[in-house]
């Protein structure tokens, strides 16, 4: 449960950061990630409900089930449509390129969770 805690921090502090106004060139993050005012939304969304599903296994489980599904279809329509999701939020191919990272790493906690102690072992 500590993963999906800095999860949703970094989720949060991404949507600040882009904010920032020398971080933001033309609506492009970093002037490589073209992120608005919707996908930034998203991006907060996603930060407040990890902390708030951290709290419990089965919430957390059930969290990275449903932004592991959101996040690819986000990338999957943003593909589709290339210059935006749906018409209603723009995006670039770095953004959908993110947003399939996004989905990947949430559906690889989804799965492999219980074994990720295995796959990465604590030093003492």
């Amino acid at each position: 449960m500590k993963h999906i805690k800095k999860i949703g921090w970094f989720f949060i502090i991404l949507s600040l950061l882009v904010l920032v106004p020398f971080l933001e060139s033309r609506g492009e993050f970093l002037r490589l990630f073209k992120i608005d005012v919707l996908m930034n939304m998203i991006y907060v969304l996603t930060g407040i409900l990890a902390l708030i599903f951290s709290h419990r296994e089965k919430r957390t489980n059930m969290f990275f089930r449903i932004f592991g599904v959101v996040y690819f279809l986000v990338a999957i329509f943003g593909f589709i449509g290339v210059d935006n999701v749906l018409g209603i939020s723009s995006v670039n191919l770095a953004t959908n390129i993110l947003n399939s990272f996004f989905a990947v790493v949430f559906i690889f906690f989804t799965f492999f969770k219980k074994d990720l102690y295995s796959i990465f072992p604590k030093k003492y």
